[in-house]
């Protein structure tokens, strides 16, 4: 069987998808983006130079590419339909109802909490000038946002299953899911460790003790719009715990923090106040290759301690055999996972005086952290979970054929017919007044260009033309037989690929369709145009 994968946070789905492969299974993997934690070579330096040929790197595409379905992301829809079975994680999900395959949508916070939320059209929106949301563009900026979110939680609502956290970890991630549809005996969750080829290190029981924070420093509350509790670790939290155990115990650590996440100066000033400013190692982001030796090089791990979760760094930190303190919520996970619970500064506190002064301790909890994850966390075991929602939907979608491409372009075409006729009325009221007698009327034969598209000089009118500095400069409208099209500014890629009458005064020319995509120099109408005051 073929399973393509679509996004990579922390290189987890780069993992599922070496376990399937150990399986027979067939993989592909595209990589979205450029940050380091998505990318394979962050976890493995041997894929810097060249990537295997199952792994793709898409990611010259942005994230704006995939929200207005730019045409040119069509080569990862073609990779995508040539699988039986698909896992979506990131935007990927916004896919799917253009794919039609079995899917696991794998959802790590904010491919649900942004990308699914209609807030977060407020959220994008919210900096833009009113005059500019109530302009033609606005409104269709404004649609793109709403029809990408909207895609989104189709394609998670239409997954054969969701991976997401336990029920209760993320009220907000419940809420949506609960609203998109999903029910939760769709929902499925496991602990996944990288245990292979990853054995735990005896304990290097520094003189001076070294602890190491890797999770963001994201802490101030309230919880940001875009954001959830997940984003938030109670960095300030362990700070005061921390200070609370110099000045109880008057022992010097070696404490190693990372300088990402939203809250950095402001942790700065609380570690001035708990006066340990001169015990703080501060790295700058790093791969996940050079985290792991972080981690190797700790005598203890901290992960969160508000109400988000242990995951991946205190995972890895049990893989390691590196005892843990953190937040474990035992109120919804119970308390079978070995860590030092913690989520007070005096609890915190506590822990370090059963750690920091007892290496036998601190051995003896990272040896049951490392039977924990390979009892619980194993990769090959969530892997045997999915392919069992899977396999029941695969040979049903066998049966229907799809040519992603084609689908894609009937999508594009109904959308922009539905956004047109929604802001038609405003663009047509504001120019009714201008006398279209004064229009200039455009001589044939007119040049084919690509596609749907083509193309009229207009030499005289460059200086009121558009280009790459100035993409809403011109205020030139189009008449098809006296008939006024709105789809002005439209992208080249839009004309020559969708058309009906979608054009662009671009530079020396007028690239243009016909809104029926006939013709212009044999359907026997007159096209014009007429130039008038700015339009909004």
């Amino acid at each position: 069987m073929k399973i393509g994968f679509f996004g990579n946070t922390r290189n987890v789905l780069l993992l599922i998808a070496q376990s399937l492969q150990s399986m027979g299974h067939e993989t592909v993997l595209v990589v979205n983006r450029k940050d380091l934690l998505y990318r394979p070579e962050s976890s493995f330096p041997e894929y810097e130079q060249v990537y295997p040929e199952w792994i793709l790197d898409f990611s010259q595409f942005s994230e704006w590419d995939y929200i207005s379905l730019d045409p040119k992301i069509a080569p990862v829809l073609d990779t995508l339909s040539s699988c039986d079975v698909l896992f979506l994680n990131d935007l990927g999900p916004s896919l799917l109802p253009f794919l039609n395959k079995p899917a696991i949508s794998f959802l790590t916070g904010s491919d649900l909490t942004h990308y699914a939320n209609y807030q977060t059209v407020n959220v994008r929106l919210n900096d833009v000038e009113v005059d500019y949301l109530k302009s033609q563009e606005g409104k269709l900026l404004k649609h793109l946002l709403l029809d990408f979110i909207q895609r989104q939680r189709d394609g998670i609502n239409s997954s054969v299953a969701i991976r997401y956290f336990p029920l209760g970890i993320d009220r907000l991630g419940d809420a949506l899911l609960t609203e998109i549809g999903v029910l939760n005996s769709k929902r499925i969750f496991q602990f996944i460790a990288e245990l292979d080829g990853i054995n735990p290190v005896p304990q290097p029981n520094h003189e001076r003790v070294r602890v190491c924070c890797p999770v963001r420093i994201t802490w101030k509350l309230p919880i940001i719009p875009g954001f959830s509790q997940l984003d938030y670790k109670g960095s300030d939290i362990m700070i005061r715990g921390l200070g609370l155990f110099y000045r109880k115990t008057g022992i010097n650590m070696d404490i190693v923090l990372f300088r990402k996440g939203l809250h950095i100066a402001e942790l700065e000033q609380i570690i001035e106040e708990e006066g340990i400013a001169d015990q703080i190692i501060w790295l700058d982001e790093m791969s996940l290759f050079e985290y792991k030796k972080e981690i190797i090089r700790s005598d203890i791990v901290l992960e969160q301690f508000a109400e988000s979760m242990v995951a991946g760094v205190g995972l890895d930190a049990m893989a390691f055999g590196r005892p843990v303190i953190g937040n474990l919520r035992p109120e919804l996970l119970g308390d079978s996972m070995p860590i030092c619970q913690a989520k007070t500064p005096e609890e915190i506190c506590r822990q370090l005086e059963r750690l920091v002064f007892d290496a036998q301790e601190r051995e003896r909890v990272g040896k049951a952290g490392r039977e924990y994850v390979e009892k619980h966390a194993r990769i090959e075991e969530f892997v045997r979970k999915c392919i069992g929602y899977l396999m029941p939907a695969v040979s049903d979608h066998k049966k229907n054929s799809n040519n992603s491409f084609s689908s894609y372009l009937d999508y594009l075409g109904e959308r922009h017919r539905y956004i047109e006729s929604d802001i038609s009325a405003n663009f047509f009221t504001q120019i009714s007044s201008y006398d279209r007698s004064q229009a200039v009327t455009l001589e044939g034969p007119f040049n084919k260009e690509v596609g749907f598209a083509w193309y009229a000089s207009l030499n005289e009118y460059e200086s009121d033309a558009d280009d790459m500095n100035h993409p809403y400069r011109s205020r030139l409208v189009f008449l098809e037989d006296g008939k006024l099209l709105s789809s002005r500014h439209s992208t080249h890629d839009e004309i020559r690929n969708i058309g009906r009458g979608r054009y662009s005064h671009w530079r020396d020319g007028l690239i243009f369709s016909t809104t029926d995509n006939s013709d212009p120099n044999t359907n026997g109408r007159i096209y014009q145009i007429l130039f008038v005051e700015t339009v909004n």
